[in-house]
């Protein structure tokens, strides 16, 4: 009992020490301005934060660890979950947040709810790229529901994961009605249907798959493998306006090799963040599925520093290619950055698809 009391005065006084300093240090950084309050608000944080873990933190840490190596789990879920947790928050930004009736109701009005299914829809190639954004970004809630782990694997409770997942993209859409600048669309209900069931399908396919690796279950892997890369080009070449003059996009591409990390100098910084970790993920997952590509031709499977290797060729080739083919199609700038950032994309997903794998491995042997 005295450890742990010597123990929470010693983290309440290196909290509020670190605060201190931070508030201190905005006088450096205009337009920030130090307050007392904000002190007090991160040393009542503090205080929360010790109080949980005494209360559950050890034991939230062992049921973590119990199922992040148990039989049915593994890494994949506890990943994936994560997803589902960032895109709830994401869906939420810039937590502009109202529950005010009256507000609702100006929502409402002007325009920003939608209730009837595909009223705005205009077909044309830029609705039919974002309604594919829209499918894509709830693919991995579908495997999610198909990975969670349950007692039994009955086919009878498809269904049930199914609307589970579903009712995820439902609460992700109402939690946006109550966010003033976003725009809460029935359409996006069954966009995110679509993309719940197609999640569904690929992560039971690829069940099968695994266990037809030798009787041709390469093409699986292979068809996934193209077909997101043709999506990623379709994420980074959009709104497809191609520019015919050789000229203006020579220019552009002599462009491209200017100084490495010029561009986050420019721009709000939310926004560089947020372009760099969708390039990590997105290209992550271009390394991922070439590693798994891989790994089911061969017998023995790859060490880490092949897999890192794969993936890092992977992503540095599918990002030349793009930063290439964006010179024709303005008003993208081709950037050398751009191509350092799916390297290491792709690098990284390597690596995470073999630690996911060789944790799922583990846990089921």
């Amino acid at each position: 009992m005295l450890r742990r009391g010597v123990c929470v005065v010693l983290v309440l006084l290196g909290g509020l020490v670190l605060s201190i300093s931070v508030e201190a240090a905005q006088l450096w950084f205009p337009p920030r301005h130090p307050a007392k309050a904000d002190v007090i608000a991160q040393t009542l944080g503090n205080v929360v934060g010790m109080g949980l873990w005494i209360l559950a933190g050890q034991s939230l840490t062992d049921w973590t660890r119990r199922r992040l190596y148990g039989p049915q789990g593994g890494r994949a879920v506890w990943l994936l979950a994560i997803y589902a947790a960032g895109l709830m928050f994401y869906s939420l930004l810039p937590l502009d947040l109202t529950i005010r009736p009256v507000d609702l109701w100006h929502k409402y009005k002007s325009g920003q709810v939608s209730l009837v299914p595909f009223a705005g829809w205009q077909w044309n190639l830029e609705s039919i790229y974002a309604a594919a954004r829209d499918v894509a970004l709830f693919i991995p809630i579908g495997v999610l529901a198909a990975l969670w782990p349950a007692h039994g694997q009955s086919p009878r409770r498809l269904p049930l994961r199914w609307l589970a997942a579903v009712a995820v993209v439902g609460l992700i859409e109402f939690s946006q009605l109550f966010v003033r600048s976003r725009h809460s669309d029935a359409t996006d209900l069954i966009l995110g249907a679509i993309g719940v069931s197609g999640g569904l399908l690929a992560a039971i396919l690829w069940k099968r798959d695994g266990a037809a690796r030798g009787r041709g279950g390469w093409r699986l892997r292979a068809a996934s493998l193209v077909a997101f890369a043709l999506l990623l080009a379709a994420i980074y070449l959009q709104p497809f306006e191609m520019d015919r003059d050789h000229r203006a996009a020579a220019a552009r591409l002599a462009a491209m090799f200017r100084v490495p990390l010029e561009a986050l100098r420019q721009g709000e910084l939310l926004a560089m963040t947020s372009n760099v970790l969708r390039k990590l993920l997105l290209f992550g997952v271009l390394g991922w599925l070439a590693g798994e590509n891989v790994s089911g031709l061969r017998k023995s499977k790859p060490g880490w520093r092949a897999l890192v290797a794969l993936g890092l060729a992977a992503g540095l080739v599918a990002a030349v290619l793009i930063e290439v083919a964006q010179s024709w199609f303005p008003p993208h700038v081709p950037d050398v950055t751009d191509v350092a950032w799916g390297a290491i994309g792709g690098a990284l997903g390597a690596y995470v698809g073999r630690f996911v794998e060789s944790g799922t491995r583990c846990g089921t042997e």
